[in-house]
């Protein structure tokens, strides 16, 4: 199970709390979303209070996410064209 955080300003450490505390209650991926921007300010939590979740959790890029979305949206396209 996936738990997803989308931050893409202000209080990193209130969204990574909100990451850590689903990982502590039902053991889920924590996954970060945010942009190039913020991605070091995630990291830097990460070093310190937030050490124990270092290795698991998943910092992506919102643009990422937005990439997945038009490749999800032009392959049902291409489903729909070849009739599967």
């Amino acid at each position: 199970m996936l738990t997803l955080e989308i931050q893409i300003g202000g209080n990193f450490y209130q969204a990574l709390t909100k990451l850590k505390h689903a990982w502590d209650m039902w053991s889920s991926i924590p996954v970060l979303v945010t942009t190039e921007e913020y991605e070091e300010e995630a990291r830097q939590l990460l070093e310190g209070s937030f050490h124990e979740i270092r290795d698991i959790i998943r910092i992506i890029n919102w643009k990422k996410i937005q990439r997945l979305f038009e490749l999800e949206k032009e392959m049902a396209g291409l489903k729909d064209e070849i009739g599967m």
